[in-house]
């Protein structure tokens, strides 16, 4: 039978919302299984800003990588790069941006997604005007991060393989100054009094003896165990009402042609906030991210999977519907040696593909400049050969 003309169209239209729906970007986008399917390198070529980024080099890594397995790639963001001054007015690099989108399309043309962590600044990291230290705690500065950070996004936003970051590590305020910041002494005490309006038990909990006009933040040494649970938890919610809110920004503004995730490191990966998250209740992320090293000093080859699945339980049952990416994972060859470090991959990426979640590997090349042990996370030594580590993954990546 023939169509009629508006048959034809709601034909068309159909079509075109299944092929939506059933791609990438569209409404039926199976989040878990994307992340859990997650094998990643962070590449990160040490000392060399974005604006002189080199993609030629850059370009031959990822064809490298996808041989050993790899489907996506950690590119480390730092804020400065890409805007150099953020207040009183923000000024842009826009070679850097540009270097910044080419990446980010060279990785989608074969196949591999971007993780992009948005919030790595620190020292020499942080763009003019803003105080890295207590940057999260300063309404005018993380203002200034969030008009960034969503422009950003927005400069990016023709790709589709785009895994997007907020985290805690780096947004904490600074352990060694809370006392001298007037922002961090003033935050602390009033998340004390919202917490509890009676100071007498906060005395009796931390064995003080504050009144609400002299209350303190923690001073790392020396603090008890519960002083510095509640440093943490006010940490957390520190990270509910600023990041947080700038999550709902970003879903908001990307929809689903993107992934939202929260890369944590302290409050739930080593619990030390004790309960509290930096997870809003009504949770804008599409997914959640932690981090596990193998560490030479700790028996790392004979505890490597009970610390993981610790961590990784801890998640679970706190979060036991959201996808788990371990986003950071490592050992160096400088302390363990080529043999050691196979072993750590061995037994990382075995885990992750036996519990169902999603790795990176912290990183694909070493590089020289820094100390010993920074500079050697690498499966490829700086001229690019591979250490046995990168046979172990490809094995476990791809079979062979």
């Amino acid at each position: 039978m023939k169509p009629t003309r508006i048959g034809l169209f709601f034909l068309i239209l159909l079509l075109g919302l299944g092929a939506r729906g059933a791609g990438p970007a569209g409404a039926r986008r199976d989040v878990a299984r994307e992340i859990q399917s997650i094998r990643s390198f962070t590449y990160y070529p040490f000392a060399r800003n974005w604006q002189t980024f080199d993609l030629k080099t850059y370009e031959a890594s990822l064809d490298e990588m996808k041989k050993v397995g790899a489907n996506a790639v950690w590119l480390v963001l730092p804020w400065v790069d890409f805007q150099p001054q953020a207040l009183p007015s923000p000024v842009w690099n826009e070679q850097a941006v540009r270097n910044l989108d080419r990446a980010v399309g060279l990785a989608e043309e074969r196949g591999i997604k971007a993780i992009l962590p948005l919030c790595y600044l620190g020292a020499g990291w942080s763009p003019q005007g803003i105080d890295a230290r207590f940057w999260t705690l300063d309404p005018k500065t993380y203002a200034a991060f969030e008009r960034y950070a969503l422009e950003l996004v927005r400069r990016l936003s023709a790709h589709g393989n785009m895994l997007l970051l907020l985290y805690t590590e780096g947004s904490e305020p600074a352990l060694d100054a809370l006392r001298d910041s007037p922002l961090a002494v003033a935050s602390f005490k009033a998340w004390c009094r919202a917490r509890n309006g009676d100071v007498a038990i906060w005395n009796k909990r931390w064995a003080t003896q504050y009144t609400w006009d002299n209350l303190e933040p923690l001073l790392p040494k020396g603090a008890s165990t519960d002083r510095w649970t509640d440093h943490w938890r006010w940490v957390a919610d520190l990270m509910v009402k600023t990041h947080g809110e700038l999550a709902r920004k970003i879903k908001a503004q990307v929809g689903d042609k993107a992934l939202l995730g929260y890369h944590e490191y302290s409050l739930i990966n080593h619990d030390w906030a004790k309960g509290d998250s930096p997870i809003p209740k009504d949770n804008p992320y599409d997914f959640l991210s932690f981090v596990h090293y193998a560490n030479f000093d700790q028996a790392p080859l004979d505890r490597t999977e009970e610390n993981m699945r610790v961590k990784l339980e801890r998640f679970r049952t706190r979060y036991p519907k959201m996808p788990l990416l371990l986003g950071e994972s490592g050992a160096d060859s400088y302390h363990f040696g080529f043999k050691d470090q196979a072993a750590a991959a061995q037994r990382v990426l075995t885990f992750a593909r036996d519990t169902r979640i999603g790795v990176n590997w912290w990183m694909w090349r070493d590089f020289v400049g820094a100390d010993l042990s920074q500079c050697s996370y690498g499966v490829c030594t700086p001229d690019g050969t591979p250490k046995p580590a990168c046979g172990v993954m490809r094995k476990i990546w791809l079979g062979k």
